[in-house]
């Protein structure tokens, strides 16, 4: 992982970290990019929990899959591998937000190499994304 932001100040102290990875989703190896939040314990309430690039203001690009690890202490977004790598990334649940990474490094991010991948890894994409919906996915178990 690296580290490409964190917000100090009066409020909690969160670091972003993010990562081009491959992981079994849905049984198969998928590539995706994984970004983590960590900080203080997230309350958990009835209400999405929410990973977006926003940038001048608009939003342009939402985690198509967002998770809370076990113990409450971060927020796992996970985007296509041709994200939108300009602008603040926010995160929070329902419609609070609890924390902006303003000017992430994006330069210091790294994607795997593309050649190295092995030719049975579905590469999540926005076309994937479009293809794939949950409600196709979850019918075709």
């Amino acid at each position: 992982m690296i580290q490409i932001a964190k917000a100090l100040g009066k409020a909690p102290k969160y670091k972003l970290e993010i990562q081009d990875v491959i992981t079994d989703f849905n049984g198969s190896p998928h590539r995706i990019i994984k970004m983590v939040i960590s900080g203080d314990k997230f309350p958990i309430r009835n209400a999405p929990i929410f990973v977006r690039i926003r940038n001048e203001g608009k939003i342009v690009e939402e985690s198509w899959l967002v998770e809370m690890s076990s113990n409450s202490d971060q927020v796992i977004g996970f985007f296509s591998v041709d994200f939108t790598q300009n602008g603040n990334v926010e995160f929070g649940i329902g419609d609070e937000i609890f924390g902006v990474f303003k000017n992430p490094r994006w330069k210091s991010f790294k994607k795997l190499d593309d050649v190295q991948i092995e030719k049975d890894v579905q590469i999540v994409n926005k076309k994937w994304l479009k293809l794939n919906t949950f409600s196709n996915i979850n019918s075709s178990k």
